[in-house]
């Protein structure tokens, strides 16, 4: 009797185990959870003076290489050792998901300017949605900061829409004024066109009638020379042939 009883509690233990179990599996809040993690961040000033910011990718005794923001993009360089002044080299740690959600609101602060606003918008989503996978992996979907960051997402994709929506408008007033503008162009270069068409027939015509006026008085007879009496040596020489003869 005993050994039945001992069979059944066996049993009992075997089902109470595989139901927890099988609501492990279908539960992703009861999943084991990974830690959360820290980003390391790190400011220095290069020898050139450039200031350098940004998050610890790697690091060794030669090289660092980090993760920048420049504008609207994210870019990875590599620093040597040798060209930084290491007296301004510091560093600084923050929970990995906070580094994340910091920078989405760094590229969300950036839109409306109209400048880069669709790669603002993006990098906005892309650096909360890292964020919230990060809590949900620590601390699971239904805890208060993967909320707050979904209901962040959201409304960055609804501003999102707006955006678009006035962007759309503001070119075709842009295209507006663009055409205005061009046809305002355009007529004052006809009007300067047909100055400058009326002034060169002017100069024309009066061209025309000063080579009239010329070819006219060329075609007039020149005067006549006047004509010079024939002089008359007789008396020199008469007066010479009647000195011979006395």
């Amino acid at each position: 009797m005993s050994h039945k009883k001992h069979s059944i509690l066996l049993l009992l233990t075997a089902l109470a185990i595989f139901s927890l179990s099988a609501y492990s599996v279908q539960d992703p809040n009861n999943l084991p959870r990974k830690p959360l993690t820290n980003a390391r961040k790190t400011a220095f000033t290069l020898k050139t003076g450039e200031s350098v910011l940004g998050k610890v990718i790697s690091e060794d005794i030669n090289q660092l290489t980090i993760l920048e923001v420049k504008q609207s993009k994210m870019v990875t360089n590599v620093y040597q050792r040798n060209n930084i002044d290491l007296k301004t080299l510091t560093y600084s740690t923050l929970p990995e998901y906070k580094y994340w959600q910091e920078l989405g609101d760094y590229f969300y602060n950036r839109t409306w300017d109209f400048n880069d606003d669709p790669d603002d918008f993006l990098q906005s989503q892309r650096c909360c949605e890292k964020a919230k996978d990060l809590l949900t992996e620590s601390l699971g979907s239904n805890h208060p900061l993967v909320k707050e960051l979904t209901e962040k997402i959201e409304n960055i994709t609804q501003e999102q829409i707006k955006w678009e929506a006035q962007a759309q408008t503001r070119a075709r007033l842009t295209k507006l004024e663009i055409e205005s503008t061009l046809e305002l162009k355009l007529n004052e270069i006809k009007e300067i066109a047909q100055q400058n068409s009326e002034s060169t027939a002017s100069e024309i015509k009066n061209f025309s009638q000063n080579i009239k006026t010329r070819s006219s008085c060329s075609r007039q007879p020149s005067p006549l020379p006047a004509k010079t009496p024939p002089t008359n040596s007789a008396p020199s020489i008469t007066a010479s042939a009647d000195s011979k003869t006395t």
